[in-house]
């Protein structure tokens, strides 16, 4: 008996687990589907589509009815159920109805929520407002602050074309300008140099400026300056962005304006067509440098070995020796290569000079090229010292009183303080002969007359009775313009002969001339000989 009765307790507590489970699982599948309903009727509600609300909320209070009536739900949980859903069901439609106004604009939704605060809300408790209208509150300003940043874009963006458009056009006015006003336009480049200079930082619109100076190049048939001194400097220039600037320059003119490229020494096309080459064939830029270096001074070494051979050559002529020299004294660098400096200062003569042989030396290694470094160093050699030109025999020329006014770098003060001493002299030296005369009396015009290759003045006085008399040649008669006779001037020749001094020692430290002046001892003689 007592077996019977465990057995039957079991089952009993087996049943009513089972029973437990059953309804669980039950309470569980009715909950989802309510949320599920749930879910379905606040979407309706935000979107604004009341009739499948209603529908959807019928059906979610009726589920909940049946769970009441079979006991899966407490009646108090089924009605606090139906009361949370209708709250909700009210917040959800305020704020779809507010996102509605919002998306027509600001004004609409300001007007939205100015009537959710002046009105009461139906099935809503205060707390309850309060959240909606803070909700409402953060969107619209949400959507201010978007609207303000895609104002602030679309006006940059104006901004940036427009800007973009003026350098179009001032492409054009420059190019038109340099046509019809034979490059004088100083203003004007300028302004245009300025604006490249902002420009050029690899922006998109950068790229497509230089597009458009290209084009304009083509149809003009000129190269711009910048244009050209991009390439200028990326052959000279160990920094890599300057020499991918150049080389990108050289690319897109090649493409599509190549006969430009003539205006571009051929030393530089070389070197360019070189890393484009090797650029396009995968190297990286600061390797394909280094390999143009090399290779573009084998010819010249080969060059200089072939004539250091042809020496000893018994039947080479003096016509011959000195082709061989002509074409191989550009590795020597000494006082024997000179531009012939035709002033009257011998400290100016030296101290030109050594610039002459830094730049020159400088030069020469990165064109491996003697022609052009002779004519890079004369151009930079006349914008250092104001010449105003170097002739064919590398004669420089000091410029005129009114060209160096025009053109000096120097403070114009020098150029008076020069004046002022010949005065000072011409005074004195009419003083010696009894004739008295103030400095405001002694004056200067040009005179078809040089001393040394460079022009000079003619000095003239005004005597007691108004007459203009020329000073007498012996008396001095010719003045010069010189730096050297002002403060600046005495400063300017203590830096030069420091200049000087440097630039000797570092010559005379020169391992590389002291051998090269060794190899080439046999070929100088026979130059020598040559020109016999």
């Amino acid at each position: 008996m007592y077996s019977d009765k465990l057995v039957t307790n079991h089952s009993i507590k087996l049943r009513t687990e089972a029973h437990n489970k059953a309804q669980d699982a039950s309470i569980a599948a009715v909950s989802i589907e309510m949320d599920s309903q749930t879910t379905d009727a606040l979407n309706f509600a935000h979107s604004g589509d009341i009739e499948a609300m209603q529908e959807s909320v019928t059906a979610l209070f009726s589920n909940i009815d049946d769970g009441v009536e079979s006991g899966l739900i407490t009646a108090q949980k089924g009605s606090q159920r139906k009361l949370s859903i209708g709250d909700r069901i009210t917040e959800a439609t305020i704020d779809g109805g507010f996102e509605r106004a919002l998306s027509e604009g600001v004004e609409q939704g300001e007007a939205y929520l100015l009537e959710l605060e002046s009105n009461d809300l139906p099935g809503l408790n205060p707390d309850q407002k309060k959240s909606v209208i803070k909700s409402a509150k953060s969107k619209l300003n949400a959507k201010k602050r978007v609207i303000e940043l895609e104002n602030k874009v679309n006006i940059q963006e104006q901004e940036a074309k427009v800007k973009f458009e003026g350098q179009k056009v001032l492409v054009q006015s420059y190019m038109n300008s340099r046509e019809v006003m034979d490059y004088k336009n100083k203003d004007h480049e300028k302004a245009f140099n300025q604006i490249l200079k902002e420009s050029l930082d690899g922006k998109e619109s950068t790229k497509e400026l230089r597009q458009v100076v290209i084009e304009q190049s083509a149809e003009k048939g000129i190269l711009a300056n910048y244009a050209k001194s991009a390439m200028r400097v990326s052959h000279m220039s160990d920094n890599t962005d300057q020499v991918a600037k150049g080389l990108d320059y050289y690319i897109k003119i090649n493409e599509q304006s190549p006969s430009l490229l003539e205006q571009i020494p051929k030393t530089q096309i070389a070197y360019l067509e070189s890393l484009s080459t090797l650029t396009g064939s995968g190297l990286e830029l600061e390797t394909a440098i280094t390999q143009t270096k090399e290779s573009l001074k084998k010819p010249f070494i080969e060059r200089q070995q072939s004539a250091l051979a042809s020496i000893n050559n018994q039947e080479t002529n003096s016509d011959g020796f000195n082709l061989i020299a002509t074409s191989s004294l550009g590795a020597l660098i000494d006082d024997e290569f000179s531009f012939g400096w035709r002033g009257k200062d011998a400290l100016g003569q030296e101290a030109m000079q050594a610039d002459y042989n830094n730049l020159f030396t400088h030069n020469l290694g990165m064109a491996v090229n003697q022609e052009a470094a002779i004519t890079l160093t004369n151009k930079q050699i006349m914008n250092k010292w104001g010449a105003s030109h170097v002739t064919g025999e590398a004669v420089m020329t000091v410029n005129s009183p009114e060209q160096l006014l025009a053109h000096t770098k120097q403070p114009v003060k020098w150029i008076t303080d020069s004046f002022n001493k010949m005065q000072e002299d011409a005074v004195a030296l009419l003083g010696e002969d009894g004739v008295t005369v103030k400095v405001e009396d002694i004056t200067y015009k040009p005179d078809a007359v040089t001393l040394s290759g460079v022009p000079v003045y003619k000095i003239y006085y005004t005597d007691e009775a108004g007459i203009e008399r020329p000073l007498s040649v012996g008396k001095g008669g010719y003045w010069q313009p010189s730096i050297n006779d002002s403060n600046a001037g005495k400063r300017i020749k203590e830096d030069q002969a420091l200049g000087i001094e440097k630039f000797k020692r570092s010559h005379e430290r020169s391992s590389w001339v002291i051998k090269k002046k060794a190899e080439l001892a046999p070929l100088l003689k026979a130059y020598n000989v040559g020109k016999l």
